[in-house]
């Protein structure tokens, strides 16, 4: 049976912070794509970055998305690193979408196109267990561990998202209402759509709309990018 372990590798462009040469960031990195490629024991491998000086959709709808990123100086060798995996590794991006969107995307796409391939994602990155995939973790501590999201779980971590926000990506979520709040109010609701839409009406009143629409830009990520997909072209035997 083909298996094909999608990598986010957007991760790796940190590494070089502990380097002190570019060509040791490059080794850095050609070894943690063959540990995840190993470990994960994946017959097919493909790699996806977000694209150099990418401008997000997310961007030109909503000004402030990831406006707490925007004067932080990059780290050691980042773009370097990015140009090394689109170039050495053949890693794949889509000007205007994140990294996320287009694994999600790859992700779908495969267990259609190919129902017989086992196919899971390698991440650290919390966003994406807002669908219910087939996760490899890279973060060190859980390194190598997989499972999969349930449906149920998914649509959980989307509504609760929707409701927190992310300090980090500066998606305000619900003014007010935090984890704690946030899962008072998915916890104690029969349907989280109308709960988590009342909960905005309640804190924005009129425009509420308009909040809802605001954060769902910025936390839903794209699962139909209209991605090509050749399983013989990534072999890894």
């Amino acid at each position: 049976m083909k298996s094909i372990i999608l990598i986010d590798a957007d991760s790796l462009c940190y590494i070089g912070n502990k380097c002190e040469e570019v060509e040791q960031a490059y080794d850095k990195v050609d070894e943690a794509l063959s540990n995840i490629i190993s470990t994960s024991e994946a017959s097919h491998y493909s790699i996806f970055v977000e694209k150099p000086f990418n401008n997000s959709f997310r961007k030109k709808i909503v000004k402030s998305y990831k406006k707490s990123r925007a004067n932080k100086e990059l780290p050691k060798f980042y773009n370097e690193i990015k140009e090394y995996l689109l170039g050495s590794w053949n890693a794949l991006g889509i000007s205007g979408y994140e990294s996320d969107d287009v694994i999600v995307s790859h992700y779908f796409k495969i267990k259609k196109e190919y129902p017989f391939t086992d196919v899971m994602i390698a991440s650290m990155d919390k966003d994406l267990r807002q669908y219910s995939v087939k996760i490899f973790d890279t973060y060190y501590q859980r390194f190598g561990d997989i499972y999969e999201i349930p449906e149920d779980e998914a649509d959980y971590n989307f509504w609760l998202q929707m409701i927190m926000g992310d300090v980090v990506d500066s998606i305000s979520g619900v003014k007010g209402k935090g984890a704690k709040k946030a899962e008072s109010i998915l916890n104690g609701s029969k349907n989280r759509f109308i709960a988590v839409c009342r909960t905005y009406k309640e804190v924005y009143g009129s425009r509420w709309q308009k909040e809802f629409i605001k954060n769902l830009v910025q936390v839903r990520l794209l699962d139909n990018l209209n991605v090509e997909i050749d399983l013989s072209e990534v072999s890894y035997e």
